[in-house]
């Protein structure tokens, strides 16, 4: 299991390369709003996604795996808004956070479900949750990355 939770991860690493490297080449053509709704979407579902697959990958008993996955989504925030100008790489920073925490709360309560008072039967399965969670970040880099050919 822990297998194809790297290989969603990968998949996820790779996507997030693509979308920035295609967003850094276009970057002279954006408004600042755009380049604000390009770097809050992003950062926010990236760093969302590959935070869950961090804490499903390296479970629960490392204290550290929360500060790491945070720390991914702040750096994944403000590379994405540092493309534009300090007020996207604020709001980078800002949503990249939020979006990370999330994600880390989210794989918390799916190994564990008697966080959140649901019962402790309650059988998740960590490879549904990680292709949910790809299937989201992939319809959001192809929606972003349409939205950079219009």
């Amino acid at each position: 299991m822990t297998a194809a939770l790297l290989i969603l991860f990968l998949i996820q690493c790779i996507a997030c390369f693509i979308l920035f490297k295609t967003m850094f080449r276009r970057r002279k053509t954006f408004q600042e709003r755009f380049a604000m709704t390009l770097t809050t979407c992003s950062s926010t579902v990236l760093g969302l996604n590959l935070s869950t697959l961090i804490y499903l990958m390296l479970g629960a008993e490392n204290r550290f795996v929360p500060i790491f996955a945070i720390g991914l989504g702040m750096m994944i925030g403000i590379s994405y808004g540092a493309i534009f100008k300090f007020h996207s790489a604020f709001s980078g920073f800002y949503h990249g956070a939020t979006g990370a925490i999330m994600g880390t709360m989210l794989g918390a309560v799916i190994v564990n479900p008697e966080l959140c008072g649901l019962p402790a039967s309650a059988n998740t399965n960590f490879l549904a949750f990680g292709f949910f969670g790809g299937l989201v970040s992939f319809i959001t880099v192809l929606l972003l990355l349409f939205s950079l050919k219009v």
